[in-house]
């Protein structure tokens, strides 16, 4: 019986490493959409195109902002921020801090200043963008941006949260979502 080279063995465990590392973090946005607590964020205004993944509608929202009890944060530090469901029925963002909370619901975010406790800090979501059908998205874009300004803000997100995952499950006009309210324009 042969051994096994020590340069086959690296190169066995490096191709083994890159199926393993997107598997995880697929793994992870499917946990997160199966098992994860829905929120809706109230949508604020923003056509993008992402060349290696597609047509998106790029999303802004109206919470942003949690809250540093204490201690100091850095511009562009991971960190995380409580997520809870307010009195309008839209998520709204907590306690900020640089551990992992033990209770409820958090994501992990990216702090957009430094900032001191007590304070509040913007904190950048990462979940911005809705991919859709190619066809559909620029239509999509300028429903969601017309129902999303002035007075007639009528959009939102669902987003699933688990773990510090937090992945849009759908986008919604008028409270329909936004496959369907095209389709209800071009009368389908």
């Amino acid at each position: 019986m042969t051994a096994v080279s020590p340069k086959l063995a690296v190169l066995c465990a490096i191709c083994l490493l890159q199926l393993i590392v997107p598997a995880s973090m697929i793994g992870k946005r499917e946990a997160a959409l199966r098992a994860g607590t829905a929120y809706k964020f109230k949508t604020a205004p923003v056509d993008p195109h992402d060349p290696f993944r597609g047509r998106y509608v790029a999303l802004n929202f109206d919470e942003r902002t949690g809250q540093l009890a204490d201690g100091h944060i850095e511009q562009g530090k991971k960190i995380y921020v409580k997520v809870y469901e307010g009195d309008d029925g839209f998520a709204k963002l907590g306690r900020v801090s640089v551990a992992h909370p033990e209770e409820g619901d958090y994501i992990k975010v990216r702090a957009q200043y430094a900032a001191t406790g007590p304070a509040d800090i913007s904190v950048e979501l990462p979940f911005n963008r809705y991919y859709m059908n190619e066809k559909k998205a620029p239509e999509a874009e300028r429903a969601y941006f017309a129902n999303s300004r002035g007075t007639n803000r009528n959009t939102f997100a669902i987003v699933k949260v688990l773990d510090g995952m937090a992945v849009t499950e759908g986008l919604y006009i008028d409270g329909i979502h936004v496959r369907d309210y095209l389709d209800a324009k071009d009368g389908k």
